[in-house]
């Protein structure tokens, strides 16, 4: 599953997403400038997976390969925001898995 969802955030932070727009009978559009952009969907779905992961030394490793990534396809976008959330992330499930104790060698 961390692959599919590598791939998919990948793609997100590389091609960006459409602002999302609603269209009337006229053709007119109202655009919603407050749309979800690619730092909130990391945010959103480390948020999700952080603490079932890091229950799992080998998830949490995956994990974090995933953001690290994901992070690179952001830099070379100089998509600094989203590079600012990715590191927010790999500390936060560092931390989790340390707290935990779940953390590999591998992982840090």
């Amino acid at each position: 599953m961390l692959v599919h969802l590598e791939v998919v955030l990948a793609e997100i932070v590389d091609r960006g997403l459409p602002r999302l727009h609603d269209e009337d009978q006229n053709r007119r559009r109202i655009y919603d400038g407050a749309g979800w952009d690619a730092v909130d969907l990391v945010q959103l779905c480390v948020e999700r997976l952080r603490e079932p992961a890091v229950r799992d030394p080998e998830t949490t490793r995956h994990l974090l390969q995933m953001l690290r990534r994901v992070g690179e396809v952001a830099k070379n976008r100089e998509a600094t925001a989203v590079v600012d959330e990715i590191e927010q992330q790999v500390e936060k499930v560092l931390s989790l898995a340390k707290k935990d104790r779940m953390l590999s060698r591998n992982c840090e």
